[in-house]
């Protein structure tokens, strides 16, 4: 293992609660368009803010019959679309927030919005047959390589959205990067040495990386 992974693993155990009081993700088993929205919505932002987002998405699909924890894609696409569009979905039509996907106005270009960049990368899904959480596994690479088509939308947020939907990984994002330039004792790591730290660090301590991410992410928080 690396000298990453055991500082990281010491300095869990020195500043973390017991393993016991560590909280398990449940994520959205069931629904694809919530894993999505979590996951472009949650870019820099405070989670309380995303919190916000999901809430008036199910207000809102409730209100039209509908059951957001079990929307797939093409529910996420429709309910933008009934909204008016991207723009008038980050509005008060559905999502109320008009934040901008990190990086995305820079040297002149306009920025994207996250409203947008939610429906942009739902359309991309739709075009190659992806709806649900079991067509997203079924065809990884091509989910990938569609998330990633779009501004705004990073590796770290595509990490992101597969924790959601269950599968075992690390968000290397703002929280879990400082918690582990912290331990080695360096001013900054980069996204992929703090994803490998925090994996082998899972590893040595025996739990899954999608668990001590959110043990740490929680932690990091509070700070």
């Amino acid at each position: 293992m690396s000298t990453d992974a055991e500082a990281v693993r010491v300095r869990v155990e020195a500043q973390l609660p017991d393993l016991s009081a560590w909280i398990n993700p449940s994520g959205y088993r069931d629904s694809l368009a919530m894993c999505v929205l979590d996951s472009v919505f949650s870019l820099r932002a405070s989670y309380a803010s995303t919190v916000r987002v999901l809430d008036r998405y199910r207000a809102s699909r409730r209100a039209a019959g509908g059951d957001p924890n079990r929307d797939g894609i093409d529910d996420l696409i429709a309910a933008v679309e009934g909204a008016g569009g991207s723009d008038a979905a980050a509005g008060p039509a559905l999502f109320d927030n008009r934040a901008l996907a990190p990086g995305t106005a820079r040297r002149g270009q306009a920025g994207v919005l996250k409203a947008a960049a939610v429906y942009q990368v739902a359309t991309k899904f739709h075009g190659v047959g992806i709806d649900t959480i079991a067509d997203l596994h079924d065809d990884p690479d091509r989910a990938e390589a569609e998330w990633l088509s779009v501004r705004g939308l990073g590796r770290v947020s595509w990490a992101y959205v597969l924790m959601l939907t269950g599968t075992d990984g690390v968000k290397a994002d703002v929280m879990v990067r400082r918690f582990v330039s912290a331990a080695v004792g360096e001013p900054a790591v980069t996204e992929e040495r703090a994803r490998l730290a925090v994996e082998d660090a899972a590893e040595l301590m025996g739990v899954s990386a999608r668990l001590l991410d959110h043990a740490i992410w929680r932690y990091q928080r509070e700070q």
